[in-house]
């Protein structure tokens, strides 16, 4: 079951974050999405999507 809430998870993140990816996605997205992959475990995929839409941001 954990697996599949995993799975589930990274299927919705990427929909939501759809083609442009985290640096053409909003702050609630984007925030969700980061929030979820960390609900299950992938923190390392949070953080690099974290990095990746705050380098976009110009940080």
């Amino acid at each position: 079951a954990a697996s599949e809430a995993g799975a589930e998870t990274v299927l919705l993140a990427l929909l939501g974050l759809g083609a442009g990816g985290p640096e053409n996605s909003g702050l609630v997205t984007l925030g969700e999405t980061i929030t979820g992959l960390r609900a299950v475990g992938l923190d390392r995929d949070a953080q690099a999507i974290a990095v990746e839409a705050a380098l976009a941001g110009g940080l």
